[in-house]
């Protein structure tokens, strides 16, 4: 007998779709208003930050989106 093993698929489609959505329509506010925000040197732990090998738990939408 084999399981399924771990997935990645959502719980729910059609929220993650509307989450999708509202995160594509952050994006793209951002990228239109890039020019008008100050200038910004990057942070010194900017590779730590976005490193995919610390094997950290995800967050929900929620808090990705009130960052």
């Amino acid at each position: 007998m084999t399981s399924e093993g771990t997935h990645l698929d959502p719980e729910d489609w059609d929220d993650f779709g509307r989450d999708m959505h509202k995160l594509m329509d952050q994006c793209l506010a951002r990228l239109k208003n890039a020019r008008d925000l100050p200038w910004q040197p990057k942070p010194d732990d900017l590779v730590d930050r976005v490193s995919l090998t610390h094997g950290t738990i995800g967050v929900g939408a929620e808090q990705v989106f009130a960052r």
